[in-house]
């Protein structure tokens, strides 16, 4: 009995040991299949250190399209990829009542418009929903893309900017010659 007690009592004390061991917390890795979605401030220190192109999908609460976009394009596993490796992605709420400080100014809410003014700003003033806005390197010369992209769509647009083609190709060429691979 004092053998089964003293054995009992040595696996409680390592048992007690090893459930109340201090362990690293590792945090883990965002899903493959999200779009790594920044905020304006940590976007423009990514920029800073490593400028690449960034992709803006400027949404409202209210917006039907804006949802379905989300949910079927920004979704898709060819495009979250493309994204991730080709852009900095920010989502915004083109209504939103926070101040943006973007490029060294403060941006706010225009109550008389009913939008933010960077969300102003990015799309020269037509504010429809969905758009999608693409700037080059250190968040230069804004191009809009209004309205819901369809995968194959984005697919175009994404290669034609991240590629470059933008500034050496026509677009209605890009579109001529573009085979699309995505589903």
């Amino acid at each position: 009995m004092k053998k089964t007690l003293t054995i009992l009592g040595i696996l409680f004390f390592v048992a007690s040991i090893a459930f109340n061991f201090p362990t690293k917390t590792i945090a883990a890795p965002a899903k493959a299949e999200e779009v790594n979605w920044m905020e304006w401030d940590k976007a423009q220190a990514y920029m800073k250190q490593t400028p690449k192109k960034a992709y803006i999908d400027m949404y409202t609460t209210w917006c039907h399209w804006c949802k379905v976009m989300d949910k079927q394009t920004l979704s898709n596993p060819n495009v979250v990829k493309y994204l991730n490796e080709n852009f900095y992605a920010v989502r915004f709420n083109a209504e939103s009542k926070e101040d943006v400080v973007f490029n060294g100014k403060t941006y706010k809410y225009d109550a008389s418009r009913k939008a933010h003014e960077l969300a102003i700003e990015l799309m020269n003033g037509k504010l429809t929903f969905p758009t999608s806005v693409f700037l080059e390197e250190g968040f230069n010369q804004p191009q809009p893309v209004p309205g819901y992209l369809k995968i194959n769509d984005m697919e175009m647009i994404l290669k034609y900017m991240a590629e470059g083609k933008n500034k050496t190709m026509p677009w209605t060429k890009w579109q001529e010659d573009f085979k699309p691979e995505w589903k």
